[in-house]
């Protein structure tokens, strides 16, 4: 074994994220948003809110007599922000501005609470095109590879 990048890697992560009730979308970041903010289309291509996972690279150094191979993830949680979430408006509309926040800890706990090489790094605030809204979260997966 050479990698962490293995088909049974990349199910397991979207199995666990389809598996929050709130989210309507995940998959592999393969440019779904790219088009969407150069085009005419009212609709983003994808339901909201959404997990796009991005394995973004991996290092590999050795490590006991083996591997140590660390994979590096960033998942973007895109969600539409239509609302207007000033202090004075409607309950409805703060808690919809604020759902990609209270979404992170359940994100968090599907892919680390199982999984103890998996680590939470935090994350930072991504783009904003239209009415959609991107947080990205970045993991870290730690394992050992022996030949």
């Amino acid at each position: 074994m050479t990698t962490l990048i293995r088909p049974q890697t990349i199910e397991t992560i979207l199995e666990r994220l389809a598996s929050i009730e709130q989210i309507r979308y995940v998959a592999l970041d393969q440019g779904q948003l790219d088009q969407y903010s150069d085009s005419e289309t009212a609709r983003p291509p994808i339901a909201t809110p959404a997990l796009l996972v991005s394995l973004t690279g991996e290092s590999i150094a050795p490590y006991k007599g083996c591997s140590e191979a660390i994979l590096t993830i960033d998942i973007r949680l895109i969600t539409d922000c239509s609302t207007v979430a000033n202090y004075a408006a409607p309950s409805q509309h703060i808690a919809k501005a604020t759902t990609p926040y209270s979404l992170i800890p359940e994100v968090v706990e599907r892919l680390t609470g199982i999984d103890s090489e998996m680590a939470y790094l935090g994350f930072d605030e991504g783009m904003r095109q239209r009415t959609l809204s991107e947080l990205k979260l970045h993991f870290r997966l730690r394992g050992l590879l022996h030949e």
